[in-house]
C-alpha cells in the first residue's frame, strides 16, 4: 500500500468514526424494540436471566416477545455489565457492531476488487442512511451482517488455500453460524451455504472432516 493509499484509508477511517459517534446517543429516539432489548440484557447482566421484569422479583422469559439471539443480547449484557445501565451503554456495542461492518466491507472487496473500489464501497456504506437508523439501535440486523460478512471473507480465504485450512473452516462457519443466531431473518443463509459446501465436496475439492468442521 502506497503512501496515499494509507492516508486516503486513515481518512476514511477518521469519517467512519465520527459520523457513527456522532449523536449517537440522540439519533434515532428510542423506540419498542430496542427498549425490549435493553431490557433483556439488562436482566442478563444483573440477574443472570434472560428476560422481562414485568413486577418486582418476577423476571419472566423473553421468548415470546424477543426474536434477536444471544450473540446481540450477550454484547448489550457484557457493556450493561461493566458500565452501567444507560443509553450509551446499550448503544456503544452497537457502534462497535458498525465500526466493525465497515471494516469487513474494505477488507472483503478489497479482496476480490482492490483498494480503490474497497473505498468507495465503505463510503457508500456510510452514505445509506438506514445505516445508522438500523444500526445504532439495538437490533439484530447490523450484528447478524458483521457474522455473514465474516463468516464470507474467511470463506473466500478458505477457497484460496483450496479449502484445506481447518481453522478456517471452522472459523467460516462459525461465523456463518453466529449470524444465524443472531437474528431468525439471518436463517436463510444457512440453507445456500451448506448447498455450496456441498456441491464443492462432490467435486472432490474439500475433504469430509473439514466439511464437518465447517
Amino acid at each position: 500500500m502506497t503512501l496515499f493509499q494509507k492516508v486516503i484509508a486513515g481518512t476514511v477511517f477518521l469519517l467512519s468514526f465520527f459520523l457513527i459517534f456522532f449523536h449517537f446517543t440522540e439519533l434515532p429516539r428510542v423506540w419498542l424494540d430496542e427498549g425490549i432489548f435493553t431490557e433483556v440484557a439488562k436482566n442478563l447482566a444483573w440477574h443472570g436471566i434472560q428476560g422481562i421484569q414485568i413486577a418486582p422479583n418476577n423476571i419472566v422469559s423473553s421468548a415470546v416477545i424477543s426474536t434477536s439471539g444471544y450473540p446481540l443480547i450477550f454484547s448489550i449484557a457484557v457493556s450493561s455489565y461493566l458500565f452501567g445501565v444507560g443509553l450509551w451503554q446499550a448503544r456503544l456495542p452497537m457502534a462497535i457492531y458498525m465500526l466493525v461492518l465497515a471494516g469487513l466491507f474494505y477488507f472483503f472487496i478489497k479482496r476480490r476488487h482492490g483498494f480503490y473500489w474497497a473505498i468507495f464501497s465503505v463510503l457508500l456504506l456510510l452514505s445509506f442512511s438506514p445505516f445508522y437508523g438500523n444500526g445504532r439501535p439495538v437490533q439484530g440486523e447490523v450484528p447478524g451482517l458483521v457474522f455473514l460478512l465474516l463468516g464470507s471473507l474467511l470463506f473466500l480465504h478458505w477457497e484460496e488455500k483450496v479449502f484445506e485450512n481447518k481453522r478456517l473452516a471452522f472459523f467460516s462457519g462459525l461465523g456463518f453460524g453466529l449470524s444465524a443466531a443472531t437474528k431468525p431473518l439471518f436463517l436463510m443463509v444457512l440453507a445456500p451455504s451448506l448447498i455450496i459446501l456441498f456441491l464443492i465436496f462432490l467435486r472432490k475439492e474439500i475433504t469430509r472432516k473439514n466439511v464437518f468442521l465447517f
